[in-house]
């Protein structure tokens, strides 16, 4: 049940990200296309996102629950370093609605970068220390996993975190429409892809080492 509740909690935060953030063009050039992104409908992404983006410690609570045949140094990590990933996430997610919106205020596409500029210096290290957990909680599952001592395949580890963020990468170019929904997404997506797929592999199934 729980993993359910994640996995939609997931698919509410890309919901959120897009609230706040989608328009056509967002991809090459977010700074402008936040101009045209609704003041309320912003709002209620920026409000959704940092309600919900928390709730995935639940979900790498269910990963560590699961994964704990493998020993404590490679599922307790896990469990610490995915909340931070929330808490961190939502910290992110709230920083750039709020950097949106000063945008989005002024109306002007020609100033749009030199107002977002003052902002970087606190937001860049945020992004960072984002995708840095991401990858490193990504890696951790993946030692789990291939320790064999946990009920998932191995083949999971292509779906973990990080995997698909890198695999959507290549949209940018190949569909810069679809893009403009999966740059601000894509992390909640990645989850809810993750967490779902670890559902489905966990429903009434037994702790029992993959093969």
């Amino acid at each position: 049940m729980i993993g359910v509740a994640v996995t939609l909690a997931s698919l509410l935060g890309a919901a959120a990200d897009t609230l706040m953030l989608y328009a056509p063009g967002f991809a090459s050039d977010p700074f402008s296309a936040v101009l045209a992104v609704p003041a309320d409908r912003m709002l209620a992404g920026f409000l959704l996102g940092v309600a919900i983006i928390p709730l995935y410690g639940l979900g790498y609570w269910m990963i560590y629950e699961r994964i704990k045949p493998a020993g404590f140094w490679l599922s307790a990590p896990i469990l610490v370093l995915g909340i931070y990933t929330a808490a961190i996430g939502a910290i992110w997610h709230a920083t750039v609605g709020m950097i949106a919106r000063v945008i989005n205020a002024t109306g002007d596409p020609s100033t749009a970068l030199s107002i977002a500029e003052p902002y970087f210096p606190f937001a860049i290290p945020l992004l960072a220390a984002f995708y840095l957990l991401f990858a490193i909680v990504t890696l951790w599952f993946a030692s789990a996993v291939l320790s064999g001592k946990t009920p998932f395949p191995r083949w999971i580890i292509l779906i973990s975190p990080l995997i698909p963020q890198i695999v959507f990468t290549p949209v940018i170019w190949i569909a810069p429409t679809l893009a403009d929904f999966l740059v601000p997404a894509g992390a909640n997506l990645a989850h809810a892809l993750f967490f779902g797929v670890a559902t489905a592999l966990l429903w009434n199934k037994t702790d029992r080492p993959s093969a």
